[in-house]
């Protein structure tokens, strides 16, 4: 096991980052650990053999992509604990966002550029007798390879802008940017000021018209309204609830 520092995150929240050549799975590492580690700290793979996705889902964690986890060791918890989702999501699309792309959060933890996946978010909680730790999963396709299979659904940052990247300074770039945001919830009017740059970016929006794919056939649907675990919509008169994998973007 390597420990190293990134300069401006410690500078900010002096955050321990511990780094793996593999590992099973980061978010795992700070599952197990969360006890005896910093509020803070980074587990960071450069590949996860069981890297995890929401419902159980595997995560496809190759060489070349970056794979990480935050530990957060709050001493109140969100009554939105899906806050660090957004506020993480945010991150990452102000991170896209300063290459001159357009990323879109696809509700409610996926990040896609150009109608592809490029990034993803995990967050788990952890209650214990007298204290809770959220940890936050994040994955990047930065300069892996896309396997074939999933070339129509997955992207890679190199494969749009044609050019390696520094995993390092990705990693520091986008951990700076999560940091910054999370800072935002002390402030009088924080976490909605998040909520509002989280809304600015998600796809769909309350009141679009979207595609969906019921039954095998794609339906156009009114959105009426976005909660954590689904979305309502209006299909032919009908009010129906769908999920993430029904969405067609």
């Amino acid at each position: 096991m390597k420990t190293i520092k990134i300069e401006k995150v410690k500078v900010v929240l002096n955050s321990k980052v511990i780094s793996f050549d593999s590992i099973d799975s980061t978010n795992d590492f700070l599952k197990r650990n969360w006890r005896k580690l910093n509020n803070f700290t980074i587990c960071w793979a450069l590949t996860q053999t069981k890297g995890k996705g929401r419902n159980g889902r595997s995560w496809f964690s190759p060489k070349g992509g970056l794979w990480f986890s935050i530990l957060f060791k709050p001493r109140k918890i969100f009554s939105d604990v899906n806050l660090y989702t957004k506020i993480s999501s945010i991150a990452l699309c102000k991170f896209f966002e300063k290459l001159s792309l357009e990323p879109i959060i696809k509700w409610p933890n996926d990040i896609y550029i150009k109608r592809k996946k490029i990034a993803g978010i995990l967050t788990e909680t952890i209650f214990g007798e007298s204290n809770v730790a959220v940890i936050v999963g994040i994955g990047v396709n930065i300069n892996n390879d896309i396997p074939s299979e999933l070339r129509d659904k997955a992207v890679s940052l190199k494969q749009i802008t044609d050019r390696e990247y520094n995993l390092h300074i990705t990693l520091r770039k986008i951990v700076g940017y999560i940091f910054r945001i999370y800072n935002l919830r002390s402030k009088k009017t924080g976490i909605a000021t998040i909520i509002k740059m989280w809304k600015k970016r998600l796809f769909p929006k309350e009141g679009e018209e979207i595609k969906v794919m019921l039954n095998d056939e794609i339906h156009k649907v009114k959105v009426l309204k976005i909660f954590e675990n689904y979305i309502e919509v209006l299909n032919d008169k009908r009010i129906l609830k769908i999920n993430s994998g029904e969405i067609i973007i």
